[in-house]
């Protein structure tokens, strides 16, 4: 869980509307992000409203929860499913929980404080979330003999994308493909050449991101294996099928030279007899 402590350093004035920055919050993709705020001068605080804004584009602000003693903790529900009061909000000291932090999470959160008879004050916070959000592997036999494996990753900043091929004999890397996406993300892929036969059982990818560190993904090679099996098999079974039509026709052969032989025997034994008589 990720916390971050925002403290002003201005005091209220009656109706003046203070506006604060408190810089930025870094979280990583997938994680939890917890934002408190802090009301810097003692005063008594009516409500507490929440509201998130784009960085980039459109500039309105979107409501997102409100505190108060009246009406006690409120999310709007568009945000219900991944947002939360924290278990030690309070008026004067609001936190929120963002559940599972996705690219679109990435915003400015601005919490706006209404104090009695001293106007209101506002403090926004930005997150910036970095690390990986999808991994994808493939494979393809482009032509007889060769078999390229494809390793791609999406992320911010872009990510690090590489073939762990160490032992591997007629194997070839290609260069980075990298495309910036509307959100800002980076797709990173990197292909490996690997000639046929090889003697590899897997291969791994290595996808370096955010602040988690390197991570490996591996796509077995086994199945290659197989398909060797099955043409040998196959061949087996073509061969075995040709060895007995072969001895089929034989048999025939015989059987029927056989029976050749035995009908001259028969037609021998009959003249024989008719000349004796």
């Amino acid at each position: 869980m990720l916390t971050a402590v925002l403290l002003s350093v201005c005091v209220l004035t009656a109706g003046v509307h203070a506006q604060l920055s408190a810089g930025t919050l870094p979280v990583d993709y997938g994680r939890d992000a917890e934002i408190h705020w802090r009301l810097p001068t003692p005063g008594s605080v009516a409500q507490v409203t929440v509201h998130k804004k784009a960085k980039t584009g459109d500039a309105t602000l979107a409501y997102m929860a409100t505190y108060s003693k009246r009406f006690g903790q409120q999310i709007n529900d568009p945000y219900r499913d991944r947002v939360e009061w924290s278990a030690s909000s309070s008026s004067s000291t609001p936190a929120i929980t963002i559940k599972n932090v996705t690219w679109s999470d990435e915003a400015c959160y601005i919490c706006t404080f209404q104090v009695y008879t001293t106007g209101s004050q506002s403090q926004t916070t930005c997150l910036s979330v970095r690390g990986i959000s999808n991994v994808r592997m493939d494979l393809q036999q482009t032509q007889p003999g060769e078999l390229v494996v494809s390793c791609s990753a999406t992320g911010k900043p872009a990510p690090n994308v590489r073939w762990d091929a160490a032992g591997i004999d007629n194997s070839t890397e290609t260069i980075d493909l990298l495309v910036e996406n509307a959100d800002t993300t980076f797709s990173v892929s990197r292909n490996l050449t690997l000639l046929l036969p090889t003697s590899a059982n897997s291969v791994d990818c290595v996808i370096d991101g955010g602040s988690t560190g390197p991570w490996r993904e591996q796509i077995s090679l086994l199945f290659l294996y197989g398909q060797e099996d099955q043409e040998v098999e196959k061949e087996s079974r073509s061969f075995a099928g040709m060895i007995a039509g072969i001895i089929v026709f034989l048999a025939i052969c015989i059987a029927i030279v056989a029976l050749k032989v035995q009908r001259k025997k028969k037609m021998q034994q009959r003249k024989a007899l008719f000349m004796l008589s």
